[in-house]
C-alpha cells in the first residue's frame, strides 16, 4: 500500500493516561489495520470501547444554547475534552457546524438521548446531518474521500501541507494528514 494513502479519518483526544480515538464505523477496520502497523512502544495496550461505548452529537447554529439549557460543559478548545456525568464531552462536529459530541457508557446511551429530546432538542436524522456537512463542505471518509483520494484535494485539509513548503502531495503529505487527523 502507498505510504501517501489515508485508512480513515480520526479525532484523536488525549487523557490522562488514555489516548481515545473516534473513527466512523466504516472506517474502524481499516483504520485499526493501518494503525497496528505503526505500534512501536512494548508498553501499548489497545483496548477496543466500540460495544461499551456511543456517541451522540447536538450541532448547528443552536447547539451551545441547547448545551448551555441542559447545564452540559462546553469545552471551548477544538478536539478537546471535558468530563461530564454521562461520559465524556468533546468539542468536536461532523458536520462543519459548532457542535460537541457525548462519549457515553453505551449503558446509558437512552437516558441521554430521552433527556436531550424531552427538553425539546429535537433529534436530527441521517439525511439532516448530510445536508448539513454537504452545506459546510466537510468531506466524510468512506463517502467523499477513500484509500485513492489525495488529501490534498479534498476541501478541509488545506493545512495538511504547508503553503510554503512547496511540496507535491505524496507519502509525506498522507503521512502529516494522518498524523494531524485532518482528513
Amino acid at each position: 500500500r502507498s505510504l501517501s494513502r489515508t485508512p480513515a479519518a480520526a479525532s484523536l483526544f488525549a487523557l490522562e493516561s488514555q489516548i481515545l480515538i473516534d473513527t466512523e464505523p466504516e472506517t474502524r477496520n481499516s483504520f485499526r489495520d493501518h494503525r497496528d502497523t505503526f505500534i512501536i512502544a512494548d508498553d501499548v495496550t489497545l483496548e477496543a470501547v466500540t460495544e461499551s461505548y456511543s456517541t451522540l452529537a447536538i450541532e448547528g447554529p443552536k447547539a451551545a444554547v441547547a448545551m448551555m439549557s441542559q447545564s452540559i460543559p462546553t469545552p471551548l478548545d477544538a478536539n478537546s475534552l471535558t468530563p461530564w456525568e454521562f461520559g465524556l464531552v468533546a468539542k468536536v462536529s461532523a458536520t462543519g457546524a459548532t457542535g460537541w459530541r457525548f462519549f457515553v457508557p453505551s449503558e446509558r446511551f437512552d437516558e441521554l438521548f430521552m433527556r436531550l429530546v424531552q427538553s425539546g432538542i429535537p433529534a436530527a436524522a441521517p439525511a439532516d446531518a448530510l445536508a448539513v456537512r454537504l452545506a459546510t463542505g466537510i468531506p466524510r471518509y468512506g463517502a467523499d474521500i477513500n484509500a485513492d483520494s489525495i488529501p490534498h484535494e479534498n476541501r478541509g485539509v488545506e493545512e495538511a501541507n504547508h503553503p510554503r513548503q512547496r511540496c507535491p502531495p505524496g507519502p509525506q503529505l498522507g503521512s502529516r494528514a494522518r498524523a494531524r487527523a485532518t482528513v
